[in-house]
């Protein structure tokens, strides 16, 4: 017979159960229920990564850099990497990351690795190496290659280099480039690392011309993405040099002043991303011009009264997003116990559907009064499926994201609707799940016509996968253009 339990056997128990019961409100574990039987399950692969990357940090130092250089192309052992940059493998990690830099054609991914290792305090690279490596990615910015030109830019524009005086002579030395995509990358550089020499009129100019130059249709590398996505304007290294430029430049200056120079960004760049009007929702925060999004300029000599509006359309488009039309589409009278985790998975969803790599301008789609759900909440449900993400998860989590947005939406002051969302690294999608998913052939060709672009790309990404030969070459044939209203 089973010896009963006794009293300190309760309470080992008891604080086992108040253990686990912490860590699954920190997120860190997850109840699971499968045939029968229930689990605790990581929800993060952190704390093994973490003991790896100890494990590392212990070994022999050529051994360590052997098992590093044999792993570094395995995508399964970054964030063991990413742990092994606060060890003492910091400088390890970055003389391997550059012993194996590529000579000709230097991969994005690499570089932003690299990158993210050589800003790290605790990486000592010698000042020699550090100054060889910054020599060739700056050489590959001058490169002749604009799409080589720019995918380096995109990885000297998004880490910070202010540690490196270094870089500053090589970014001023490349704004005297003879390609403008090279100048940009330099200037890009030098407004958010090392502003301290930029002059301001020279400045003003220069924007001004770049902001001009935006507007021509060859002015931006594009940027392959899948099929039928097609090749996309890739605008990175141009909004960050333009968000470090108004930094810079509406800093301690009068409200006419800002006024004017918002004006001129605002209509030269009706196509901009996203995050880029998040970003300048949050500089003009900090510079105490929340006005501006609420209130037309008052000057009717500005650009001729030019609504300022425009981000609270953003914000309720934004909010729409979150609320009415992605979430919405999962709820349902099956949705699993609410999550203790957060919106992981409509996380993934908002990744892997592509929406928060659109431009702004799309968002303003869902303030329109034409939005016809219906059909794309079953295109959401049908991609859901594709990305093999579970209906009953989205749609506890659904009402969890709706209720965040309108607890926003009750709050004084103006909040990012889409700050609701946590970061996640979404996972590989196989497209052959697209022949078993229950939508039909005739929806995905009507909402292929729809206003939103990320709902066309679903819906073409779907047809794609799902048709062949002569049927694809006819849907994509009479695809209208985007500004072409949808009847639905």
């Amino acid at each position: 017979m089973e010896r009963a339990l006794g009293t300190t056997d309760l309470q080992a128990q008891s604080v086992v159960e108040a253990c686990v019961t912490y860590w699954e409100s920190k997120g860190l574990i997850e109840r699971l229920r499968h045939a029968g039987i229930d689990y605790l399950a990581f929800i993060h692969k952190t704390c093994g990564e973490y003991a790896a990357a100890l494990h590392l940090s212990e070994m022999e130092s050529d051994d360590a850099r052997k098992a590093i250089r044999e792993v570094l192309a395995n995508p399964d052992w970054d964030e063991i990497l990413d742990f092994a940059t606060s060890t003492s493998l910091a400088t390890t990690v970055a003389e391997t990351l550059v012993a194996e830099l590529g000579a000709s054609d230097p991969d994005e991914s690499a570089l932003n690795r690299l990158f993210r290792v050589l800003v790290r305090a605790e990486t000592a690279l010698s000042p020699i190496e550090r100054r060889s490596f910054l020599e060739q990615v700056f050489a590959f910015a001058r490169s002749e290659d604009r799409q080589k030109a720019y995918t380096v830019g995109r990885c000297l524009t998004e880490h910070d280099l202010s540690r490196f005086p270094e870089a500053e002579t090589m970014a001023w030395d490349l704004v005297s480039a003879p390609a403008d995509w090279s100048r940009l990358v330099g200037w890009a550089v030098i407004v958010r690392d090392f502003p301290g020499r930029v002059e301001r009129g020279v400045l003003e100019d220069i924007l001004a011309d770049f902001l001009e130059r935006s507007s021509a249709e060859d002015f931006f590398v594009l940027r392959m993405w899948k099929p039928p996505f097609g090749p996309l304007p890739d605008r990175g290294v141009f909004e960050n040099f333009v968000v470090g430029a108004l930094r810079l430049l509406l800093a301690e200056c009068d409200a006419r002043y800002q006024d004017r120079l918002l004006a001129d960004v605002r209509q030269s760049q009706s196509n901009a991303t996203m995050g880029f009007t998040m970003r300048l929702d949050e500089l003009l925060k900090e510079l105490g011009r929340e006005d501006l999004f609420d209130a037309r300029i008052r000057d009717k000599g500005v650009r001729g009264s030019l609504d300022f509006s425009v981000p609270a359309e953003f914000e309720q488009g934004a909010a729409a997003l979150m609320s009415d039309v992605v979430p919405s589409a999962f709820l349902a009278s099956t949705a699993s116990p609410r999550p203790r985790t957060g919106a992981k998975f409509l996380a993934a969803f908002f990744e892997m559907a592509g929406i928060l790599h659109t431009t702004a301008s799309d968002v303003y789609v869902w303030t329109l009064g034409r939005r016809r759900l219906g059909a794309v909440h079953a295109l959401l449900r049908a991609g859901a499926a594709v990305y093999g993400l579970p209906a009953g998860r989205l749609g506890a989590e659904a009402q969890e994201i709706i209720a965040a947005v309108e607890s926003l939406r009750r709050k004084d002051g103006r909040q990012s609707f889409l700050s609701v969302l946590p970061s996640v690294d979404a996972s590989e999608i196989d497209w052959r799940r697209v022949r078993d998913v229950e939508i039909g052939t005739d929806l995905l060709e009507r909402l292929v016509h729809h206003p939103s672009r990320w709902v066309q790309h679903l819906a073409a990404v779907l047809l794609h996968e799902r048709l062949e030969g002569v049927e694809l070459s006819k849907v994509c044939a009479t695809a209208p253009s985007p500004a072409r209203a949808w009847t639905g």
